[in-house]
């Protein structure tokens, strides 16, 4: 019995960290299929706003998407997406409410774009390819492996808008001798996600 279990712990280890990798570099959504890019592009312009968009889009991936294991399997498609977009709304709220207190300037200049999380595709295609048709606890491996990868490309992103588009680290002025201000905007996101796309690529092909 002992060793039955040792066996399943060292299994659920190697799935878990083969999702991981999948997720993160290999298959990255965000990278590869282009799924779940609007609220990078649009909110993804500093560490601040990262960490927002990151605790915001980890809750509303593994919360939704452990709710669909347990309790939509047997829904229709159709009405499925409404309730992943009405979760997310009510996930979303709260954290608004949150960082609309303690980083009111973060907030402001972003609160336009913050519904844009609540429908994001990326929780849409992983309850659907995933969450519907797996156990609990794969479903919970797949949207932690998730969120790392969609973490790590919002902080890829916000890091690089950052410092070259702003001059600033955490808000922290670096006296760069030049500032490229467009990556702050939209297509300056899209920029990024094109390079590191193509980084991400080129890494994958030598090493796999």
């Amino acid at each position: 019995a002992k060793m039955k279990t040792e066996v399943s712990r060292m299994n659920d280890k190697t799935s878990f960290s083969t999702s991981i990798k999948n997720s993160a570099f290999i298959k990255n959504p965000v990278l590869f299929e282009s799924i779940g890019i609007a609220p990078v592009v649009a909110m993804a312009v500093s560490v601040k706003t990262a960490i927002m968009l990151s605790v915001i889009s980890a809750a509303e991936l593994i919360i939704i998407e452990c709710f669909a294991s347990i309790a939509l399997k047997k829904v229709k498609h159709e009405y499925r997406v409404l309730i992943y977009a009405l979760l997310g709304v009510l996930i979303n709220l709260p954290f608004w409410l949150f960082f609309s207190k303690f980083a009111p300037n973060e907030t402001a200049n972003v609160s336009i774009f913050l519904p844009i999380i609540a429908v994001n595709s990326l929780i849409a295609l992983h309850c659907e390819r995933v969450a519907v048709r797996s156990t609990l606890k794969e479903t919970f491996f797949d949207a932690v492996s998730a969120t790392i990868g969609y973490v790590l490309i919002i902080f890829i992103v916000a890091i690089l808008r950052e410092v070259l588009g702003s001059g600033t680290f955490y808000s922290i002025k670096l006296n760069l001798p030049v500032q490229l201000k467009g990556l702050l905007l939209p297509f300056g996101g899209f920029l990024m996600l094109g390079f590191a796309a193509a980084f991400f690529k080129a890494r994958i092909k030598s090493r796999y």
